[in-house]
């Protein structure tokens, strides 16, 4: 394990830690338990044999991530417009029509400049 690997990991955990929320509210947990998975994926990283970051459904789910990040909210917005509860139904409809979305755009929009060849600009 690389030195680099755990003071980022430590230092994830610190700023929560220094940020004074308290374990006890159930978004807090949520957190909590982001906070401390992203520190093991940060650690498990440097390992020679480590096939985390190489499974194929969550690679590819990276690749859709900052589509997916940008397009979520305004679907939840949408939602509230059109008068939609955000019930569990409403919050599973959310999901899928974001990550929809997301797909269609990564593949519409995201992966056609990355096949071009820009090697006459560097």
């Amino acid at each position: 394990m690389k030195f680099g690997d755990f003071l980022t990991a430590a230092t994830v955990v610190l700023f929560w830690v220094l940020s004074g929320e308290k374990i006890v509210e159930s978004d807090t947990i949520f957190r909590l338990v982001a906070i401390l998975c992203t520190s093991l994926v940060i650690l498990t990283s440097s390992f020679t044999d480590n096939k985390l970051l190489s499974i194929r459904w969550l690679v590819y789910m990276g690749d859709i991530s900052y589509v997916l990040y940008l397009f979520h909210w305004p679907v939840i917005v949408l939602f509230h417009m059109l008068s939609f509860s955000l019930n569990s139904t409403g919050v599973v409809a959310c999901i899928a029509i974001s990550l929809a979305v997301s797909v269609f755009l990564h593949h519409t929009h995201d992966k056609p400049p990355l096949a071009l060849s820009f090697g006459f600009v560097f």
